[in-house]
């Protein structure tokens, strides 16, 4: 007899999941509460604009990632060569700061940052860090530290950050020791060239569509049976794939030692609110996003939509989303966040004061960012130790409760459906 495998949530991981058994001839069932498939990756239309949950775009490590989304976009994906910049001290200077900083007109912030690679220099320590914040300071140097990489990281993570673990973050931020042409993991990424980031979610789905249950949220797992809108079950698997946020997976385990649920609620993350605008005015910018480190700004990116596909707005406009970092549990007041976006906007001057908004969006992700706090690793253990007993395996950034990307989603799934 076949296994039979319950698959939790219609993300991109699990979508890759379900794929990826599909293919190896695996029985599979999932279980998405919401009307349609994507999350996270999903694409909205509003008022003639394609928004996405901010800036959702591709970046291939393997080459595996890349033939595999290439084989489901087809011709519906283009590559791009990134363009960002960062606003720091009321300037624009190109992205990444610790490379540029020498094109700030500020001339006491780029000799302060060079003094600080100097010391950094003599020291030549490289490793050994306990803190993200050493880390910065100790790979960085303190000028680049205090003037963009320690108040960009503690807006985004509304933490202190000599209580987190450099794991994590570290991996994304740019390695400046050798000289490059570009910076970074994302020097080029791809995106669909119409569809929004929700285009691969569809491609996906249309592989596996017949064994997914819409609108069947998940409120249990006990023994072999899953629990879905509180008094419906389908009983009969022998393992569960998870893409549900790992704090919540916890609770809807019935019988979870106390160990494991207290390790679960000291898991931290933060959240964020994201705004997208569509605009009466064409060109508004070139980029495709920006960092901003002045903590009196309200967000801590913005990115373009319009400037990666042309489909995803009318003619003559332009469209673009701003990020703002929200703490663990704190109450919003969405009105005044709302205005307070829009005249940093003009503030900043990506925005006039006479262009027209046609379009709005409001979005807010409970979880967006994990936070690899000090205790991270200890209550991961407990949690996993336990995952493992119950034949459950939790994949997907929230559900493995890391740092990742999209092509990491889809690289999750294929693990977990080659691993039952």
């Amino acid at each position: 007899m076949k296994k039979r495998i319950a698959i939790l949530g219609g993300g991109l991981s699990g979508l890759s999941a379900a794929f990826h058994l599909r293919k190896a001839g695996k029985e599979f069932l999932l279980f998405e509460k919401e009307e349609k498939i994507g999350g996270l990756s999903s694409s909205f239309l509003i008022n003639k604009f394609s928004f996405d949950y901010t800036g959702h775009f591709l970046h291939f490590k393997t080459k595996y990632g890349k033939a595999l989304v290439s084989s489901f976009l087809r011709n519906n994906l283009k590559a791009h060569e990134r363009i960002a910049s960062v606003y720091t001290a009321g300037e624009y200077i190109p992205y990444p700061f610790q490379v540029n900083y020498r094109k700030l007109k500020n001339k006491i912030i780029a000799a302060e940052c060079d003094k600080g690679l100097e010391k950094i220099a003599r020291i030549k320590k490289s490793e050994g860090f306990k803190t993200f914040k050493e880390w910065i300071i100790g790979t960085m140097g303190e000028g680049i530290a205090k003037h963009f990489m320690l108040p960009y990281n503690e807006k985004l993570y509304k933490s202190d950050l000599s209580k987190l673990l450099p794991a994590g973050p570290a991996t994304y931020i740019p390695d400046i020791k050798e000289k490059k042409k570009a910076y970074g993991y994302n020097t080029s990424f791809f995106y669909p060239k119409e569809g929004g980031s929700g285009a691969l979610a569809k491609a996906i789905n249309e592989k596996v569509f017949d064994r997914i249950l819409y609108c069947a949220e998940v409120t249990g797992i006990k023994g072999n049976t899953v629990v879905f809108n509180k008094n419906r079950g389908v009983s009969g698997f022998d393992s569960v794939i998870s893409t549900i946020p790992l704090p919540e997976l916890v609770l809807l385990l019935k019988g979870a030692p106390e160990s494991v649920l207290k390790a679960a609620k000291k898991l931290k993350y933060v959240s964020v609110f994201a705004l997208n605008l569509g605009i009466g005015r064409a060109g508004i910018n070139k980029n495709n996003w920006i960092y901003f480190s002045d903590p009196k700004i309200s967000f801590y990116r913005v990115g373009f939509y319009s400037n990666v596909s042309k489909k995803l707005c009318p003619p003559w406009t332009s469209s673009l989303y701003a990020e703002v970092s929200i703490k663990q549990g704190e109450k919003l007041d969405e009105k005044k966040l709302v205005e307070k976006i829009k005249k940093d906007l003009i503030r900043t001057g990506i925005l006039k004061k006479h262009d027209s908004i046609i379009a709005e969006q409001k979005l807010f992700m409970k979880y967006a960012y994990v936070i690899f706090d000090l205790n991270y690793y200890k209550n991961m253990a407990v949690i996993n130790k336990y995952l493992k007993k119950r034949k459950i395996i939790s994949i997907g950034r929230y559900g493995a409760w890391n740092y990742s990307a999209m092509e990491d989603a889809l690289l999750d799934g294929k693990r977990a459906a080659d691993s039952v």
